[in-house]
């Protein structure tokens, strides 16, 4: 444990003590208006489980040094090297895959400031690493101010790549959500509900054994991508270990939102999400690809948008991505940034310095 002034820095290896935090951990994240799905310490945990070694993983806490109360932290691993000669790095608990998005270093309203700095004098102490790398930051956020303020104060180089996610408002009635869709949305958007009333659209119960209904994504998800020559997520048996171990809490929890598309032949589309405070989360869906001319995805997508809207459902988050096919259902952009800096050493300093002045020599040439 490190003090500096009137908070400590407390840090905690491997996966077991950080979910013997998990209670104060979302305790904190739900004071805090960070998203609390992928800085939630289930969904952190069971992503590092299925996908880090265990000795890579490690968090801070920052606790208030006159109360011990707990007042900020941040959750990371260490990266598998790269190469003999590449920085060795840090990054998200939950980064790595292209699942996880939204993290942030945890602090209480106020704090923003003096967390970031003392959780940025833990991570210049931490041994074999050279560099931390902090994917899919909302632009909007004020952490993202606050750590590019304390680098450059510290004068160590920032390395930034703009990235993209997309959400929606949804609002009290489908018809209103459909009115402000485009033009030449709406009628498609309307053609697949009444197609997908004709078939059987069956939403997932705890009461239901789920491996099954896993089993019908995972296989109608692959096969769509194998048809478009790419392998697809679920040809990873860590992405399944780690929807085994999550979905059945969140079935549990009532916060899984899990639909299939059923025709006489079977089913033909599934899609999945998270729902935390208001807002789903799509995160996985396939459907049969020698169907698509019928669009089963579109039909299910439909009739799920419409059910959460009848949930009380206040927004629909695409997660990471900006594509036309997010747009035409309505997502909005958010902006975000994917932010790298180096550790104070003084090799991976003069790395980010030189690929920072190549940077902006080719930018000067074009």
């Amino acid at each position: 444990m490190t003090a500096s002034g009137e908070l400590r820095l407390e840090r905690h290896a491997g996966l077991d003590a950080f979910e013997a935090l998990a209670d104060r951990w979302d305790a904190l994240v739900a004071r805090t208006d960070l998203d609390p799905l992928c800085n939630g310490a289930r969904w952190l945990s069971t992503h590092a489980r299925a996908f880090a070694r265990d000795e890579d993983c490690f968090a801070y806490t920052v606790t208030r040094a006159s109360d011990g109360e707990l007042v900020g932290g941040a959750a990371f691993k260490r990266e598998p090297r790269r190469g003999r000669v590449a920085l060795r790095r840090i990054q998200w608990l939950g980064d790595g895959t292209y699942d996880t998005d939204y993290q942030q270093f945890v602090s209480l309203p106020g704090l923003d400031e003096a967390v970031c700095r003392v959780v940025l004098d833990g991570l210049a102490r931490e041994r074999g690493t050279d560099a931390v790398v902090l994917a899919v930051v909302p632009n909007a956020s004020a952490f993202l101010r606050v750590l590019r303020a304390e680098l450059e104060r510290r004068g160590l180089p920032i390395r930034t790549l703009d990235e993209a996610a997309a959400a929606m408002a949804l609002p009290r009635d489908f018809d209103a959500y459909v009115s402000r869709l485009k033009k030449r949305m709406r009628s498609k958007v309307r053609q697949a509900l009444r197609r997908a009333e004709t078939e059987e659209v069956e939403w997932y119960t705890p009461d239901q054994p789920l491996e099954p209904w896993l089993a019908e994504l995972w296989d109608l998800h692959t096969r769509r991508w194998n048809a478009s020559g790419e392998e697809g997520s679920f040809a990873n048996e860590r992405r399944r270990a780690w929807y085994r171990a999550l979905l059945p809490l969140e079935a549990a929890d009532g916060t899984l939102a899990l639909a299939r598309l059923r025709t006489a032949a079977g089913t033909v589309a599934v899609q999945y999400g998270l729902v935390r405070g208001g807002t789903y989360y799509q995160i996985q869906e396939g459907y049969a690809p020698e169907l698509e001319a019928e669009r089963p995805g579109s039909q299910l997508r439909a009739a799920m948008i419409r059910d959460l809207i009848e949930r009380g459902v206040e927004r629909y988050d695409f997660m990471q991505g900006l594509s036309r096919h997010k747009t035409d259902w309505g997502g909005e952009p958010v902006p975000c940034t994917t932010l790298s800096f180096p550790l104070p050493k003084l090799l991976p300093r003069a790395v980010f310095a030189a690929k920072n002045a190549v940077q902006r020599l080719r930018a000067a040439s074009s």
